[in-house]
């Protein structure tokens, strides 16, 4: 038996993300260790926003019930969340309960076969609150594998911690989500989702029961993202699907027209990101400083406001 652990999929409508999710749904359903024998782990924000659209649950739900595993752990992460905080993006789920499914919306020991796992969901009740996780890792104990979806305390901002500190849990594996960069503690992302992610490769966790080893399976590169100085060719992905941020543009019209050659297929996301120049040749960036008026440019831009909008809001500014 083995637990398979997947991260943050953040399913959206919008193209091109909507197929690059369709095509690794498809491909997860297909492989060998999609299995009765397994228990499967999804570490959280399984859709972009917590109230998502129904074709957005329509398409969750056919992966969901081609699942083959004996149990199913769902952690609620921050984006599964209603603004109310009432509901959960999830909640369709206890329809299949009977199936093996669990909603893992509070902390909790699960243990299947000799591994002993500690889960614990975002709860937005108890953001930062030290003392109440150093209390759960007392009544914890001992565990193989700790799963969480918020950031603890490797990740930091400006040299200064900013997440919860899990040290006091004893735990011999900890494996996460929440955070999309790979990193100590946190699995990623499947396929990038967001321009900072770009050229990550994702990959799939196998904890063995048996033996406590985890080993990894990379997945396809079905999202990536390139950037890209106006005028010079792009990096396309040829694993998928590719969004293009271009900067050093004249217009945003004059990227859609330059470019337009080479988008073909599914690949249709276009956006200018101006404020931006080349680190490297590889096309890295690094962003300007920007006054409020040329943030609020670049905004408008990307959104493509309507000019009356626009022209209201920097009476406000000015």
């Amino acid at each position: 038996m083995k637990y398979i652990l997947v991260g943050d999929k953040h399913l959206r409508k919008k193209a091109p993300h909507l197929s690059a999710n369709q095509r690794y749904y498809q491909w997860f359903l297909s492989q060998p260790f999609n299995s009765p024998e397994n228990i499967y782990l999804d570490l959280g924000d399984h859709f972009d926003r917590a109230e998502p659209s129904p074709d957005e649950t329509e398409l969750w739900l056919s992966f969901v019930q081609g699942l083959q595993f004996k149990k199913k752990l769902w952690l609620a992460g921050n984006h599964c969340y209603s603004k109310n905080k009432e509901t959960l993006s999830i909640q369709p789920l206890t329809q299949y309960e009977s199936e093996g499914h669990v909603i893992v919306d509070k902390p909790m020991l699960f243990q299947e076969g000799r591994q002993r796992l500690g889960l614990l969901p975002f709860e937005y009740r108890y953001k930062g609150k030290q003392d109440y996780y150093n209390e759960l890792a007392e009544s914890f104990g001992e565990i193989d594998l700790l799963s969480y979806h918020f950031p603890d305390e490797t990740q930091s901002f400006g040299g200064k911690s900013t997440g919860t500190n899990l040290s006091s849990f004893q735990a011999r594996l900890r494996i996460s989500g929440d955070i999309h960069i790979q990193g100590k503690n946190y699995l990623g992302v499947p396929f990038p989702t967001r321009k900072d992610e770009r050229g990550q490769r994702g990959q799939i966790a196998l904890l063995d029961d048996e033996t406590g080893e985890v080993s990894y399976i990379d997945v396809p590169m079905f999202l990536d993202y390139s950037v890209v100085k106006f005028g010079n060719q792009p990096k396309m992905n040829p694993e998928g699907e590719t969004v293009l941020y271009v900067y050093d543009a004249p217009s945003f019209e004059s990227v859609r027209n330059f470019y337009k050659n080479f988008f073909i297929g599914e690949i249709k996301l276009l956006q200018l990101k101006p404020g931006f120049s080349a680190q490297t040749e590889e096309g890295k960036e690094q962003t300007k400083d920007l006054t409020i008026l040329e943030h609020f440019e670049e905004f408008s831009v990307n959104r493509q406001l309507d000019p009356r909008v626009k022209a209201k809001v920097l009476e406000v500014l000015k």
